[in-house]
């Protein structure tokens, strides 16, 4: 399984969902992802005494932070700051488009969405109110409640637009299994993430 992020630690308490690698060896992991290592005594044994002390960061993707024992409220505070950091990693290759169907030249959902006929692993996500679907580093979104305000039927909506596709490699509902307030309900980066991890 991919992971969107590691913390290098002796502790598990850093453990916030499956998709990021809590482990306690530098040296098993995937390097591409952002990381961040808990404790000096952990960091000094990796990096040696060349560390900083002010903004705890090792390269641009790389950082570490006190241990709780260590100071706690440094910790806490640099944990939240990875998060984001690791959130801003995902979202910033993300292609967005929005899919407006009350503005498009033609009513015809075939002709929409035709183009999907061509795309491979796409993953679906949707709401009672919005459609989403990925494939690469593209999410593309349209309002269900809008092709009700036209005249067509959520379910023949989402129906229509899978039926385009020949490699769909997932389909989830809102709200799933996933720990969505760590991803602060942002539903294009859970859209982008899970084709991302191809779940």
């Amino acid at each position: 399984m991919k992971y969107i992020a590691n913390i290098v630690s002796k502790s598990k308490r850093y453990k916030f969902n499956e998709f990021i690698n809590v482990t306690n060896s530098y040296d098993d992991i995937d390097h591409s992802v952002p990381t961040l290592i808990v404790g000096t005594e952990m960091v000094k044994s990796i990096f040696g005494e060349k560390i900083s002390y002010i903004d705890r960061k090792i390269d641009e993707n790389t950082f570490w932070t006190y241990s709780v024992t260590e100071k706690r409220s440094t910790n806490e505070e640099d944990v939240e700051k990875f998060k984001e950091f690791v959130l801003k990693s995902l979202k910033k290759n993300i292609f967005y488009n929005y899919i407006n169907v009350l503005t498009v030249e033609t009513t015809n959902l075939d002709e929409i969405f035709k183009s999907l006929e061509e795309k491979t692993n796409i993953f679906y996500l949707f709401t009672d109110k919005m459609m989403y679907f990925s494939y690469g580093n593209t999410v593309r979104g349209i309002s269900l409640e809008s092709c009700e305000y036209i005249g067509w039927e959520k379910e023949d909506v989402i129906k229509k637009i899978i039926s385009f596709t020949k490699n769909v490699t997932s389909i989830h509902r809102l709200p799933s299994e996933i720990d969505k307030n760590f991803f602060k309900n942002d539903e294009i980066l859970l859209t982008a993430m899970f084709c991302y991890l191809n779940i």
